[in-house]
């Protein structure tokens, strides 16, 4: 009888802490549509928009009921096309791709109990960077917003967060993707 009162106090225990999780860790993959400002440069080039794919991981801390904090590492490669008009040659297209590690510095504000907008800063890392690449160096800072939604199962959650992000705010070309990113995470 005794064991079975501790155990029944273990389990008590166990599903108290559980219920007041504050941390969050989750495994991220996206897809996004990217595009690129050229900033209203004159010449004769411009972009044409592609596609993208991010995967990562992201840490969530609630610092209250409605509050938390969000950051974490993403890694993500998007296809850039360049297009540049030569005279009587025609139009030629140059091929490329952004591949970039990035560090999310996020505020997240959680409403309806499932919903949530967030948005900060991004410290970016362009992994790929070269001179006579077809966008200039996105490392540097960058900015995201998003809303979304996240339903938890006990210790494990799931979560979904259409967001738009702009990379290289100072960078002469600005490479700005929007997409949607799933999440499944533990609760701890």
């Amino acid at each position: 009888m005794k064991k079975m009162l501790w155990l029944a106090a273990l389990l008590l225990i166990q599903v108290c802490a559980f219920a007041q999780s504050r941390n969050n860790l989750s495994i991220v993959s996206g897809i996004d549509a990217n595009l690129v400002d050229i900033h209203g440069a004159i010449g004769d080039f411009g972009y044409i928009n592609e596609d993208g794919k991010s995967i990562g991981l992201i840490y969530n801390r609630k610092l209250n009921k409605l509050i938390s904090l969000e950051t974490g590492l993403l890694y993500s490669v998007n296809n850039v096309r360049k297009t540049s008009f030569q005279g009587p040659l025609g139009e030629f297209f140059y091929n490329g791709s952004v591949k970039m590690v990035s560090i999310p510095l996020n505020v997240q504000i959680t409403f309806l109990r499932y919903l949530f907008v967030t948005g900060g800063f991004s410290l970016d890392h362009q992994t790929n960077y070269t001179t006579n690449g077809v966008i200039s160096d996105q490392s540097g800072l960058g900015f995201e917003m998003g809303l979304g939604g996240r339903y938890n199962f006990g210790v494990f959650s799931v979560s979904l967060c259409p967001y738009f992000c702009r990379h290289g705010i100072i960078a002469q070309n600005s490479l700005i993707e929007g997409g949607a990113r799933l999440g499944l995470g533990y609760n701890f």
